[in-house]
């Protein structure tokens, strides 16, 4: 698990404070949808990355 849903609701409280517990858990499960995509994504690239680096590194002294 990435994000943590009570720190995540515990954020998104506070900035709506008055909200109801279905608007928080709504608007937390979009970000929590969003932000695992995009996290997994950064890890695709950066691995992606760092196989190139390796293979040019190893073509180079090879």
């Amino acid at each position: 698990m990435l994000i943590q849903d009570d720190l995540l609701l515990a954020l998104i409280r506070t900035y709506l404070p008055q909200s109801d517990n279905d608007t928080l858990n709504r608007i937390a499960t979009e970000v929590k949808g969003d932000v695992e995509a995009i996290v997994h994504s950064m890890i695709r690239r950066a691995v992606a990355q760092e196989k190139q680096n390796l293979y040019l590194k190893h073509k180079s002294t090879g």
